[in-house]
């Protein structure tokens, strides 16, 4: 997802490459990163609001297994291991693409840790978010392949003192533009892990999680 504002400028060099990974980390801390490894099953139902209609997908995700399971309930039950793909049918592949587009959603903090194709940059000062309500610090992660399913996207991140995620934007493609931009909001303790249960952007737009479960 890049918005570069006035005054924007990031910092330079490795020592601000290294500032971005330790920012990055904070994050994901702040989400229970040092919990991840005790996580043996994560339930969530992802719920889209769009212009033409609501979308809701339930998944059962064991991260110690890889295990994926799609609940039939905006498409067909299926279950698979993600590390297994090469192999897999096409409805497990598209299912799987739905399911990396939804537990970025849920789980990005982390992803900006463990994904290893993307790019930080941190740019300097404060930053008013793009959705109103504080100013706080702001990385582009841009994705250069290796991870997802759209390389070459890149996400603008707002984050508060607390070191949570305030509000994001993507930009398709890297395009100057915003493609989205959607808050970060109603965090809930759940297994160790703090998870933001609501997104809202222009337009009506809505992005929300129910039935959230950590094991």
């Amino acid at each position: 997802m890049v918005l570069v504002l006035a005054g924007t400028a990031p910092l330079s060099a490795e020592p601000a490459r290294e500032l971005a990974r330790d920012v990055a980390r904070d994050v994901a801390r702040a989400a229970g990163l040092d919990r991840w490894a005790e996580v043996k099953t994560i339930r969530f139902t992802f719920n889209a609001q769009l212009p033409d209609r609501t979308v809701t997908r339930t998944w059962t995700w064991h991260p110690q297994t890889q295990e994926v399971i799609q609940h039939g309930i905006d498409g067909p039950a299926l279950s698979w291991k993600r590390s297994e793909l090469a192999g897999a049918s096409e409805d497990v592949k598209g299912a799987d693409a739905r399911f990396i587009n939804d537990s970025y959603w849920l789980l990005f903090p982390f992803r900006m840790v463990w994904d290893t194709g993307c790019t930080l940059t941190l740019h300097e000062g404060e930053h008013e978010f793009p959705t109103g309500g504080g100013k706080g610090r702001k990385l582009t992660v841009t994705y250069n392949g290796g991870d997802g399913y759209t390389p070459g996207d890149a996400y603008d991140v707002f984050i508060g003192a607390d070191n949570r995620l305030a509000a994001w934007v993507y930009r398709k493609g890297n395009a100057p533009e915003p493609t989205r931009i959607s808050t970060w909001e109603d965090y809930r303790e759940l297994g160790g892990l703090a998870i933001a249960h609501e997104h809202r952007g222009p337009g009506g737009f809505r992005v929300w999680f129910t039935d959230v479960s950590v094991e």
